[in-house]
């Protein structure tokens, strides 16, 4: 398995077009190696803690993970691995998409995240936008 430096310089290897672009990769994946390397925050997402309560809500509406993923659109491989409490599955979740499958699972958004959590994941959301857009508050 490659280190997470490899890794890194093969991004951007790709990135000014040295070699062939893989595959673009779930947010949680670059997180945790940018965790392995030391350049990421070592606190969890504030989200991590709503997928097993989503899960619990899930099973009790009688509703399958295929026929969530379905009906809200969020990939089932990132919702079986957020609802698992995988480390760093939250990053693939967005406060939108959660707030979806909550009402998928006939609840509301305060059911699955605190009112903490659901500010500091907002925080992070628009930190990343901002991080995106060259640090001008747009996407470009």
């Amino acid at each position: 398995m490659p280190s997470a430096e490899d890794e890194l310089l093969r991004e951007l290897a790709e990135s000014i077009e040295l070699i062939e672009p893989q595959p673009r990769r779930r947010r949680s994946e670059v997180v945790r190696m940018r965790r392995l390397a030391g350049w990421a925050d070592p606190a969890p997402h504030p989200l991590t803690r709503s997928g097993p309560k989503l899960k619990g809500l899930r099973e009790r509406s009688g509703w399958t993970t295929e026929e969530i993923s379905d009906r809200t659109g969020v990939s089932l491989d990132v919702l079986t691995d957020f609802e698992e409490g995988v480390p760093d599955a939250a990053e693939d979740i967005t406060v939108e998409e959660l707030e979806r499958l909550a009402a998928a699972c006939c609840a509301s958004l305060a059911e699955v995240v605190t009112p903490e959590a659901h500010q500091e994941a907002r925080r992070k959301e628009r930190k990343r936008k901002q991080a995106r857009s060259g640090g001008w508050g747009f996407d470009l």
